[in-house]
């Protein structure tokens, strides 16, 4: 019987094999290129390299193009949440108003899109206002 975890695994797990075919595509055609070590922690780590979170995985499945590996890895090292389609941005009420949120693994606040990713063993990532407090996502 397919349960709920069941198939929220498996959606995980169909990203991080797109994830996978981009990163082996591009360094295929251009190795040496400083991808290669978030290749090894992608292959290394598996599938925990992903974040738990809904929208964390919907923002990395927007940005991850199979056909594409070259704009799907700038997007992923150089895109900032804001610079995201306005639909996969992630929002948070604040007390002056909605604005886009961050995301805070350890005492690291980042608003990269790169940092939703797990590189290193036993990251656990949250979203937080620019001070770091945890806020909710409203969108």
């Amino acid at each position: 019987m397919i349960t709920h975890k069941n198939l929220l695994e498996s959606k995980e797990m169909d990203l991080y094999k797109i994830w996978v075919r981009i990163f082996a595509s591009y360094l295929d055609k251009a190795p040496a290129q400083g991808y290669d070590s978030m290749f090894n922690a992608l292959t290394d780590r598996g599938v925990k390299v992903l974040p738990s979170d809904p929208l964390a995985l919907d923002i990395l499945r927007s940005i991850a193009t199979p056909d594409n590996p070259a704009t799907a890895l700038h997007k992923l090292s150089t895109y900032r949440f804001k610079n995201l389609d306005k639909a996969n941005q992630p929002i948070i009420k604040g007390t002056s108003g909605n604005s886009v949120a961050f995301w805070k693994v350890g005492d690291v606040v980042s608003d990269k899109i790169n940092s939703l990713m797990a590189w290193e063993k036993d990251q656990k990532g949250s979203w937080v206002d620019e001070a770091g407090e945890t806020a909710k996502v409203i969108k």
